[in-house]
């Protein structure tokens, strides 16, 4: 995504268009505005002089065409005081995936040796062969996964920056869920455990209803992937989605959400005969109709 050429509000812009000139770098403060009845405090004098500096160390970076580094504050209701800069930065070309990650690394390293919270969104652009992506994390494993993942052709972009370490996949509404599996599966092998999962999504803006299913390395199992690319068929669906089971936390489950009372109730029945879902923990489904038609259960 191209930045505008006005700067947002708290925020350290660098635009790299004739680089052998040298890019102009324009620091923004973030503006004092009302949160509530609260008027919210400008960042720290050094939070700003960090963004400017660090903004300087990504722009020179090879490969990097545009940087953007803003301070937010984490929780201005809950958190007060604490900040993080909000690193936004456009990779050059499509191979930039391949080498500006490893450049990027020691200028992210040294401002977190100098305490500096840093979320990063490196945004890779497409090209032959290549779905746009944008990473989050830099690590070895995580680009490994990444690249595999926009190097199918069944995918369409790839956000890694958004969830945490699971990468949002938005999927070609052709290609079916049991289909794009195995390649998903590959990318997170390749990634080795530097990615846990990723989210796919199917019919996003296309159509009436909106699926999204995320894949680990067992869930979901081949019996309830083909359940699910079942429903998805359902003519009244209105959205899919599931969660995976997450170590610690909570239990995958899926949710269905239909225009018909009487698809509730087949939606319903399909998810009660799965024998096994691909957990340990046995995962839950809620099946929302109209008018109160809800169903729930356990797979397996």
């Amino acid at each position: 995504m191209r930045s505008s050429s006005r700067g947002a509000p708290g925020s350290r812009r660098v635009r790299g268009a004739h680089r052998a000139v040298g890019a102009a770098l324009c620091l923004s403060v973030v503006g004092a505005t009302l949160a509530g009845c609260s008027l919210r405090p400008d960042p720290p004098a050094e939070l700003k002089a960090a963004a400017a500096e660090l903004a300087g160390s990504v722009d020179a970076v090879p490969g990097i065409r545009a940087v953007d580094v803003t301070v937010r504050d984490v929780d201005f209701k809950d958190k007060p005081g604490e900040w993080y800069l909000d690193l936004r930065a456009d990779a050059d070309t499509a191979a930039g995936i391949e080498t500006v990650p490893a450049e990027l690394a020691p200028v992210l390293a040294d401002a977190r040796r100098e305490g500096l919270t840093v979320r990063l969104a490196l945004r890779i652009p497409g090209g032959t062969g290549a779905a746009p992506t944008t990473l989050g994390a830099i690590t070895d494993g995580a680009v490994r996964a990444a690249v595999a993942l926009r190097s199918d052709a069944s995918i369409s972009s790839v956000d890694g920056a958004v969830y945490g370490s699971t990468y949002l996949l938005t999927v070609d509404d052709a290609t079916s869920l049991t289909a794009v599996i195995p390649a998903l599966r590959d990318a997170l092998t390749a990634g080795e455990g530097a990615v846990p999962a990723v989210s796919a999504s199917w019919n996003a803006e296309a159509s009436a209803h909106h699926i999204s299913i995320e894949v680990t390395p067992t869930w979901p199992s081949a019996e309830l992937a083909a359940v699910l690319e079942q429903i998805g068929t359902v003519a009244s669906l209105s959205s899919l989605s599931t969660s995976a089971e997450t170590v610690g936390e909570t239990g995958a489950s899926v949710v269905v959400d239909v225009d018909d009372p009487r698809d509730a109730s087949t939606v319903a029945d399909l998810l009660l005969d799965v024998a096994d879902g691909g957990t340990v923990v046995p995962a839950h489904f809620w099946v929302h109709g109209p008018d109160g038609t809800d169903f729930d259960g356990i797979l397996g």
